[in-house]
């Protein structure tokens, strides 16, 4: 894996925007200098000082859009679903609605989260516990014993899937994580863990890599694995501050595809 920032936009950025926003010009203005910050704060040395200062006054420009759909998108989280997505998230009335107004930003697990603020803590302490919750799973599940350690049910199946297809030595993204138990997974089987999370995280363990949905599309990374549970599903609900969108958790399959190899593996877990 190797992030390449170099001193212009790069082309697969282009290709990359081009798809995601589908003419909405506004909106990649302010992806793209986003991601020209992400960059200038990561060291870089903007040479195409005409092409920053126009995504600068764009974005400054489109920020001052009055009205609470820019660009014609909403973020969430809000209580009820605009009426003009009402036929998208019901795929046209064929499906039930429900209520069930969620902030998960205000929910976060109170062992990760950051008191205060919308932020996760993830320590090199927390990790080595997780570490040694795995060994001990593992180590039971070797001797057919009772596992005496499960975070999810779907966790039972995951020494299967690693003695299958190994992971050793390979670069592996965890979509979605409240906590980095399935980070730790990775590293005991001896992975290299990076974590996609829209709340940024404030971390102290050594070689894992977090980024946010944002950051992660302005950096020139591939990864050999992905691994999500109970994330996709949600894009575009809004739970996250997300932009409210229908078509959101395909999108965000096809986002994992553009930052995954050829030939990679896929392991959604719930």
């Amino acid at each position: 894996m190797s992030a390449n920032i170099t001193q212009t936009i790069p082309e697969y950025l282009i290709d990359l925007f081009q798809v995601q926003f589908e003419g909405r010009l506004e909106e990649a203005v302010l992806k793209y200098s986003y991601c020209i910050d992400f960059m200038v704060q990561n060291g870089l040395n903007v040479s195409q000082k005409e092409l920053y200062n126009y995504a600068l006054k764009s974005r400054e420009k489109a920020i001052k859009m009055k009205g609470p759909q820019r660009f014609g998108m909403i973020r969430g989280p809000i209580p009820m679903i605009p009426r003009h997505l009402l036929p998208q998230y019901t795929m046209m009335g064929t499906i039930g609605l429900g209520f069930n107004y969620r902030d998960e930003l205000k929910t976060n697990n109170i062992d990760w989260s950051e008191p205060g603020t919308e932020n996760l803590t993830w320590t090199s302490e927390q990790f080595g516990e997780l570490l040694e919750k795995i060994r001990n799973l593992e180590k039971a599940q070797t001797i057919n014993e009772k596992a005496p350690f499960i975070q999810y049910a779907s966790d039972i199946y995951l020494k299967d899937v690693f003695d299958k297809y190994s992971i050793e030595n390979l670069d592996v993204v965890i979509i979605g994580s409240a906590k980095p138990y399935y980070e730790a997974y990775v590293a005991f089987r001896g992975g290299r863990p990076t974590t996609i999370e829209y709340r940024p995280i404030n971390s102290n363990i050594e070689k894992l890599k977090t980024y946010t949905p944002d950051q992660i599309y302005c950096l020139d990374i591939k990864f050999d694995a992905a691994i999500s549970y109970s994330s996709l599903e949600h894009s575009g609900l809004g739970l996250y501050t997300d932009w409210l969108d229908p078509n959101a958790d395909l999108d965000a399959m096809r986002k994992i595809k553009s930052i995954s190899l050829q030939r990679y593996l896929y392991c959604r877990l719930g």
